[in-house]
């Protein structure tokens, strides 16, 4: 029997394969990974880690993160420091998505002359 129920035909090294491929390569979380290949989210952890996958801390995704402290802001696309980021306790780094800038045009008013 295979280690994924909705995939009987592939080989349990192959699907090893596919759950690092997709943890490390393609940055997925757990959760994602469990849905999508149809095994407990915390089977694929052991499964990961007997590969010898360093685990990231639980919760925490590089998404949206760089290395040297710095994110891409999803409005503009531009890379900053962390400290260009509004503080949310909410998300992860504990920083917003939005550089302040972004943030500051998205909540001011815009008024606009109609003549």
């Amino acid at each position: 029997m295979s280690l994924s129920p909705r995939f009987p035909t592939y080989t349990d090294d192959e699907i090893i394969e596919w759950l690092t491929e997709m943890y490390v390569s393609k940055d997925r979380s757990l959760v994602y990974i469990a849905q999508k290949s149809g095994i407990d989210k915390y089977k694929v952890r052991r499964i990961l880690l007997k590969a010898g996958v360093t685990m990231r801390p639980r919760g925490q995704h590089t998404e949206g993160l760089l290395r040297n402290g710095e994110r891409q802001c999803k409005s503009c696309g531009a890379v900053f420091p962390l400290k260009m980021f509004s503080k949310d306790k909410t998300k992860t780094a504990g920083r917003g998505y939005r550089c302040k800038t972004c943030d500051n045009l998205r909540r001011a008013w815009v008024y606009v002359d109609e003549e």
